[in-house]
């Protein structure tokens, strides 16, 4: 009853893999061209965690991420990463890929970055059926477990494989106070069978999923500078938009502390509140949503909290950030 209010309140609001409020996080889970193309740093690993709607269910909906990726050659980037998305416990999705990136623009020039990745691996969906109940267990009007269900499952897990591309473009002129950026990409790209009965006349696909991601980082000054997002994803005949901006505050010029402030909005769900911490290149950051659908009503408007952690140490801690 849990999972089907769930899914009638977000039907229009949610695309049907997981998502994060800290996309940025894990940045090739939004795009594959995003894989280790931050060259200032010799390495990246990332891990975040995602509670969603606990005041509705003892068993609330859980997503955790971990994520490695590093420059390989002075064009070439690739990445691991996990994402497994716990619903209430009975159904849980596990996504493991290996990413690969490659900077199509010459490194040479300093003005434009264009860059593609492909992503293959596999995606491992379970269904634990011990909290499921059915009709054929009820006995006027009393629930009895002992009674039989009557129903057949024949099989419990699902194994597919996975294909994603995507395609990033950022302005990277040095000598202009913003930087605009955008990137497209697609998941799902098979389009594999996602349904657990073996029949023929059951089949499932899962729909590939369309991913834009755009937006601006404006430098104030060497101290100040902001970060204008828009996402937007649609999957089947579901659809996410969500926009937003993030501020970077150094406490002095030439500190190693970085505080992060953002405000975004989920559109026809939450508002997302998110603070971090960043030093010597280990970020810290929690966000909240605050849910502005229906859904309040039931959740006290206390949606979803996520922790991140982010390491991300330069080769000189002098050079720039990417």
């Amino acid at each position: 009853i849990i999972i089907f209010i769930l899914n009638l309140f977000t039907i229009g609001a949610f695309a049907q893999d997981y998502h994060f409020s800290q996309f940025d996080v894990i940045s090739m889970a939004v795009n594959p061209a995003h894989t280790g193309m931050n060259s200032n740093a010799m390495y990246r690993a990332a891990t975040i965690y995602r509670s969603q709607w606990r005041t509705l269910s003892s068993k609330p909906f859980t997503t955790f991420g971990l994520a490695y990726d590093m420059e390989v050659k002075d064009r070439w980037g690739a990445g691991i990463f996990i994402i497994d998305n716990n619903q209430a416990r009975t159904y849980n999705s596990l996504t493991f890929l290996a990413s690969g990136a490659y900077e199509i623009t010459d490194p040479n020039q300093k003005k434009h970055k264009i860059t593609a990745g492909l992503q293959a691996g596999i995606i491992y969906n379970t269904i634990n059926q011990s909290d499921f109940t059915f009709d054929n267990q009820y006995e006027n009007g009393d629930f009895n477990s002992n009674l039989l269900s009557k129903e057949v499952f024949s099989k419990m897990s699902k194994l597919m494989p996975e294909i994603n591309l995507g395609v990033a473009y950022k302005w990277t002129d040095k000598n202009r106070a913003y930087h605009p950026y955008a990137n497209i990409s697609v998941a799902h790209i098979l389009s594999p069978n996602n349904s657990f009965v073996t029949t023929s006349e059951d089949v499932s696909r899962l729909p590939r999923k369309f991913t834009f991601n755009g937006g601006s980082e404006y430098i104030v000054n060497k101290q100040l500078r902001f970060d204008g997002q828009v996402l937007t994803m649609f999957q089947g005949q579901a659809s996410e938009v969500l926009f937003g901006v993030n501020s970077f505050y150094k406490i002095q010029e030439n500190a190693d502390t970085e505080i992060k402030l953002g405000l975004f909005y989920r559109n026809q769900d939450a508002f997302i509140l998110a603070l971090g911490v960043e030093y010597l290149g280990l970020t810290y950051a929690m966000s909240f949503d605050f849910t502005t659908s229906n859904l309040n009503q039931a959740d006290r408007g206390t949606g979803a909290v996520e922790f991140s952690l982010m390491f991300t140490p330069l080769k000189n801690k002098n050079a720039p950030k990417y």
